[in-house]
């Protein structure tokens, strides 16, 4: 049946033009992997299972269906060149309109983009977010002035953390004690300079931050002294104990 279907579709008594034209109605296959990566999500919570395995199976043979298409649109063109030449067509026709919209609303998206970084930028927002601008030389956060902050270095570190050349700043509040040329984010809301370990922005009292390190799976934190789970020193017997039972 496949050797048949096969030697029909590229028949040397077809015209190669059609021959080209006709496999277009198999263009739609390339999306394939995107298609069955979409039907696993049909899975999510599914009221009837057995009509869910239905449906994943019904949509991923697509690609039998549009071979079987292609077959019979060529015996079509056989008794008809004009009626076999619609379908192929159009089908061509709709994924060059489509791959015409994907570029232009990319570029659009694209200059859009720029636009309001541009008008971000003009307005004095630093960063990503709209918690930070510089105004007249100055640093606010939302419309209170940043004491101190220098507008010349001032930049965004992370999500809650910002520094200027001399300061680190936890969501604007100046953390003077910090070392900010040794300031790292750890990992988990843990961070640390070659003084101190902070949690968030809150000293982890007897941390050693020589030895301080944090698991990126469990976000389970040790050194020399012990082990720290959320910001709390504790035993790691007891910490594993904790996950375990979550």
């Amino acid at each position: 049946m496949i050797k048949r279907l096969f030697q029909q579709l590229f028949s040397k008594d077809f015209p190669i033009w059609f021959r080209i034209l006709n496999l277009c109605i198999l263009l739609p296959i390339l999306l394939y992997p995107l298609v069955f990566f979409t039907t696993i999500f049909f899975f999510d919570n599914p009221e009837n299972l057995g009509l869910t395995w239905l449906l994943f199976f019904a949509v991923n043979a697509y690609p039998i269906y549009l071979l079987i298409i292609a077959y019979f649109n060529s015996i079509l063109f056989q008794k008809n060149k004009i009626l076999g030449s619609i379908l192929p067509t159009f089908v061509l026709l709709t994924l060059l309109y489509g791959v015409i919209y994907v570029v232009t609303e990319t570029r659009q998206n694209i200059a859009e983009s720029i636009k309001r970084e541009n008008e971000r930028a003009k307005q004095g927002y630093i960063g990503a977010s709209d918690d930070f601008k510089i105004l007249d030389n100055k640093v606010y956060r939302y419309d209170t002035l940043v004491v101190g902050a220098d507008a010349k270095t001032f930049e965004i570190f992370d999500w809650q953390w910002q520094k200027d050349k001399t300061t680190m700043y936890y969501k604007g509040k100046p953390m003077t004690d910090i070392d900010v040329n040794t300031f790292v984010d750890i990992r988990a809301n843990y961070y640390k300079d070659k003084n101190k370990v902070y949690f968030y922005d809150q000293v982890l009292v007897g941390a050693d931050p020589t030895t301080f390190e944090v698991d990126p799976m469990t976000h389970i934190a040790k050194d020399k002294n012990g082990c720290y789970f959320l910001g709390e020193q504790k035993d790691c017997k007891t910490i594993l104990k904790e996950i375990e039972e979550e």
